[in-house]
């Protein structure tokens, strides 16, 4: 929906801050069902759905992303307790920190910096 509104115009960017919402939900569940990211994506108020359809520009989608509640506290209370590689949540952990070339040993109370960097970075 968003490429369809807003073609290629910040579509990593877009990526990026859908990806650290859900995870947070990914960190923060032992199980994530099909329902858990569609309830995601239709029942806040207003939905993301709904903020795509209506906005006039990328800004507003991105604003809407980062006003999502509970994100970083999620992340920070799940980090310690989920190990690199031990289940779906520590398999994720490990994909994440790689994918910001982090070592294993790191947490995931910084993913919002290291998002941002790589989004700054991307920009230049």
């Amino acid at each position: 929906m968003y490429a369809d509104r807003f073609g290629c115009e910040r579509l990593p960017e877009f990526g990026l801050r859908l990806e650290h919402v859900l995870g947070s939900i990914r960190i923060e569940q032992r199980y994530v069902m099909r329902e858990t990211a569609r309830n995601f994506f239709r029942d806040g108020r207003p939905n993301l759905l709904d903020v795509i359809a209506a906005a006039f520009t990328p800004d507003e989608v991105m604003e809407h992303l980062a006003a999502v509640t509970g994100v970083e506290e999620r992340y920070a209370r799940r980090d310690r307790e989920v190990g690199v590689g031990r289940d779906v949540r520590g398999r994720y952990k490990a994909a994440v920190l790689r994918y910001y070339g982090q070592p294993d040993t790191a947490g995931l109370q910084h993913k919002h910096q290291w998002m941002n960097e790589r989004i700054e970075a991307s920009n230049v």
